[in-house]
């Protein structure tokens, strides 16, 4: 395990190594990203002078995050922002897919079928893409940029075998885009240990914000063994048909139990993808022989967007809507289609 005094100096060489770069840190608002936010800002409050330009902490709002998670998160970034010894330090982005993007618009007005292992575009287009898209606008003027993101190799396998495509030492990149992870030797109980040790010694982290942690990942006091993952409410990427861990896990932990709902919402979006005779146009040429979404499959997305929409509790889910007008024009204008 790496002691809290090795990331500590791991941040510190990484910060003196590119002073006057463009120093990216993502931010979803699970364990490790906090962690990662927690170390970069201590030393940007400890050491005032030693970057020459903002830390840049980019947060990646999908438009269809757990409500109850997605306040923690939001949390979080808003005590960045308001801290006075990092006004001048820290810059926070809140980046979003584009409105042609947004998960429901590609399902309705594109035909996009639910994500699944083989057609995953939903990282793509709703975090990969809206990321990407506020790295290149850095990298203007000829600015490099430098990622510094939690991966940690326990997390899969496939992290693990992909060791060679970050930089988990402290030299100096010679990479067009460097990515650290400074955490990547660091197991689950670790991460949960180092935050506690935060605690009261960090203006940004106090038993309150622990405890929100916590509640989100359904932890007790004297354990660290949480098996929940967030992720989007519709993901239908792992074991569609079966109970979503971390919506269920939160229903009883939060005292939420809407979201057992929204996990019935998520399983009839998959029955509806997978009805492929009754719901998907006939294409030969595709995987299984079927392709996009027929006008029935689209009409049928619409009614379970209908019965979200006037449930007071379900219709948090739909938060990007309400919060962007031309999405709400959308939503509206589907809603028509149903008359």
């Amino acid at each position: 395990m790496k002691t809290n005094n090795n990331i500590k100096k791991t941040f510190v060489k990484i910060f003196k190594n590119h002073p006057k770069d463009m120093i990216t840190l993502s931010y979803s608002g699970g364990k490790d990203s906090t962690l990662l936010l927690l170390y970069a800002t201590e030393i940007l409050i400890k050491k005032p002078n030693i970057l020459k330009k903002k830390l840049h902490i980019i947060y990646s709002d999908t438009g269809v995050e757990i409500p109850e998670v997605r306040k923690v998160s939001r949390y979080m970034l808003n005590k960045v922002k308001s801290n006075e010894e990092l006004k001048d330090k820290v810059k926070v982005h809140i980046v979003r897919p584009k409105i042609e993007s947004d998960f429901f618009v590609k399902m309705i007005d594109n035909g996009y079928s639910a994500p699944h292992t083989r057609f995953r575009w939903c990282t793509r287009l709703l975090k990969t893409k809206p990321i990407n898209m506020a790295i290149e606008k850095l990298k203007e003027n000829d600015n490099k940029v430098v990622k510094v993101i939690g991966v940690r190799g326990e997390e899969s396998t496939m992290r693990k075998l992909n060791r060679g495509a970050y930089e988990i030492g402290i030299e100096k990149s010679a990479r067009d885009v460097p990515i650290y992870t400074p955490l990547y030797d660091l197991s689950t109980e670790d991460v949960w240990a180092s935050l506690n040790k935060f605690i009261g010694l960090h203006p940004l982290w106090g038993e309150n914000e622990m405890n929100r942690l916590k509640k989100i990942y359904n932890i007790s006091e004297d354990s660290t063994n949480s098996q929940i993952r967030h992720g989007c409410w519709v993901c239908t990427v792992i074991n569609p048909l079966t109970d979503d861990k971390a919506l269920v896990t939160l229903a009883e932990a939060l005292d939420s139990p809407y979201l057992l709902k929204v996990n019935e919402i998520k399983k009839e979006i998959w029955k509806i993808c997978s009805n492929k005779k009754k719901y998907r146009e006939e294409n030969p040429s595709r995987y299984g022989g079927f392709g996009p979404l027929n006008e029935k499959g689209k009409k049928e997305i619409i009614k379970l967007l209908f019965k979200i929409e006037n449930d007071p509790e379900l219709r948090k889910v739909l938060y990007n809507f309400h919060s962007n007008p031309k999405l709400r024009k959308k939503l509206q204008d589907w809603f028509k289609k149903l008359n």
